[in-house]
């Protein structure tokens, strides 16, 4: 490809990325969507939306099972700690903790886990950036599934609050737990599931 034409074509990429990027972070802020699915960089992919909504949405196909405990649970009576679904590959973690301003925390990403984020009380104010446009500030440990990075000046907010979730996939740095509208104590449920599990699933049909 010639210089002058590869040229324009990126300033073409560069352009309609940032007009996405800007569209999206509007839609996240009016919160007017009970979900909302998007792609940044056409790598990475988050969905979140109501509790009561997640039937209806396409992406969330293999999941029914880290689904339906929460909708079938009485979380608030759940103790604190691990809850096995399916073994390993499927389990939840319930936590009761205060959140914390973003800026005394770090984004995370895992590899072998997806993470169901769901608010049971409380409200947070979770932020996503694509791990691969953060530093890094621990490499990846492998026993516990996690790598962590630094906090950006720019990255994407999304609140979420009691009978909301959000679903992060590996490569897609999450900072969860921080203040909206002020401190809280959150009550919420985190759901791992194992990508092997999800990926059976899915071929399943």
């Amino acid at each position: 490809m010639e210089e002058g034409v590869w040229s324009k074509s990126m300033h073409r990429r560069s352009v309609i990325r940032g007009c996405l990027t800007g569209v999206v972070t509007a839609a996240l802020k009016s919160g007017s969507l009970h979900a909302f699915s998007f792609f940044v960089r056409g790598e990475s992919k988050v969905t979140h939306g109501d509790l009561k909504d997640w039937k209806s949405m396409p992406d969330l196909n293999g999941l029914e099972a880290p689904f339906e405990f929460l909708e079938k649970k009485s979380l608030v009576d759940v103790p604190v700690g691990k809850h096995s679904i399916e073994g390993e590959q499927v389990y939840a973690l319930v936590q009761k903790l205060p959140s914390h301003a973003a800026e005394t925390a770090q984004f995370e990403s895992h590899r072998k886990y997806i993470d169901l984020h769901y608010v049971v009380s409380g409200q947070e104010s979770s932020g996503f950036a694509p791990a691969a446009d953060l530093k890094l500030a621990v490499p990846y440990d492998e026993s516990k599934d996690v790598m962590l990075y630094d906090v950006p000046q720019q990255y994407t907010r999304i609140e979420v609050k009691p009978g909301r979730f959000v679903v992060y996939h590996p490569g897609q740095a999450h900072l969860p737990n921080c203040h909206l509208q002020g401190p809280h104590d959150l009550h919420k449920v985190v759901i791992k599931v194992h990508v092997n599990y999800l990926a059976a699933k899915r071929k399943q049909g």
